[in-house]
């Protein structure tokens, strides 16, 4: 069995389909160690009690200044008094263009809806320092609300 210690080691999509198709060709087991997430068997728990799939929502909170570094960045952000979305997608969506900074979006889409279908939306809070993630899950006699904060100061 193979223990992977970072998310971010799957975000080549083609590299994961490849280590998924090898470890099924030999009866091999790949883990995913629970990180900053650590709710893996909550989100995995959601996904078997819904009779549908279930609808996974993730919100991170960013400063304009990590939003300055992207492509959601647009004029007059860094004087921003409250806090505004500047990105609405899903969790592929966003992995492909930052694969190693949203490993955290990466593993809680693999523990529970797929990347596929897991929303993510960015929100730029001014004055905000460190990272914030909140993970609605909502299925047919389950919901899940998890939030995740790292503060820097």
């Amino acid at each position: 069995n193979i223990i992977v210690l970072s998310a971010a080691a799957l975000a080549d999509v083609d590299y994961f389909e490849k280590i998924k198709q090898v470890a099924v060709e030999n009866d091999t087991k790949i883990y995913l160690a629970g990180g900053a997430t650590g709710a893996y068997s909550l989100l995995q728990t959601a996904s078997f009690m819904s009779a549908t799939p279930i609808d996974v929502t993730i919100t991170s909170k960013k400063s304009p200044k990590f939003i300055a570094r992207t492509p959601f960045y647009r004029e007059g952000l860094m004087d921003i008094t409250k806090p505004e979305r500047v990105f609405t997608g899903t969790a592929k969506k966003i992995i492909e263009s930052f694969p190693y900074v949203f490993n955290v979006i990466l593993s809680t889409s693999l523990a529970s809806a797929g990347i596929e279908d897991t929303k993510f939306n960015i929100d730029a809070t001014p004055n905000f320092l460190g990272d914030d993630y909140r993970i609605q899950v909502e299925g047919d006699d389950v919901q899940l609300d998890l939030s995740i904060l790292s503060q820097d100061y």
